[in-house]
């Protein structure tokens, strides 16, 4: 009987990280819940605009990297799937990791869309202080 690893695999992980850093890099991104989520994110990290908080995503994102990549991943297993009106079924991938550049714990939730080229685009969920108590890591 064969049994098959646990997904998200740590090179899945590995791959969407890359995946969310060429997307941002490309500007190929989407924000899944703007009322919800994004403002809010912005207002919490002093972000001036989208580009600017993009920017410090970017950051983030290689932050993780360094601190461990894909050993970084908080969420569940399989991934949770997103349920927004237009990405119902996009897997989600949350991250959390001790920032160098804001002097705390953080989290990450986003998915990857690929167009039909395997363009990477990134879709905005979450970025702000973590709290591993809440729920839907």
């Amino acid at each position: 009987m064969s049994h098959s690893p646990k997904r998200p695999t740590h090179k899945e992980r590995t791959r969407k990280l890359s995946d969310a850093l060429s997307a941002l890099a490309a500007r190929r991104r989407v924000v899944i819940d703007e009322d919800r989520h994004f403002t809010n994110d912005m207002d919490e990290l002093g972000s001036a605009d989208a580009a600017d908080h993009y920017d410090r995503i970017t950051v983030f994102l290689n932050e993780i990297q360094s601190a461990g990549g894909a050993d970084c991943y908080v969420g569940k297993f399989p991934p949770y799937k997103c349920y927004h009106a237009g990405f119902e079924n996009v897997e989600l991938f949350a991250f959390a990791w001790d920032s160098l550049g804001k002097g705390k714990r953080m989290y990450l939730k986003f998915g990857i869309r690929l167009s039909k080229k395997g363009d990477p685009t990134y879709l905005y969920l979450n970025c702000h202080e973590d709290q591993p108590e809440k729920r839907n890591r």
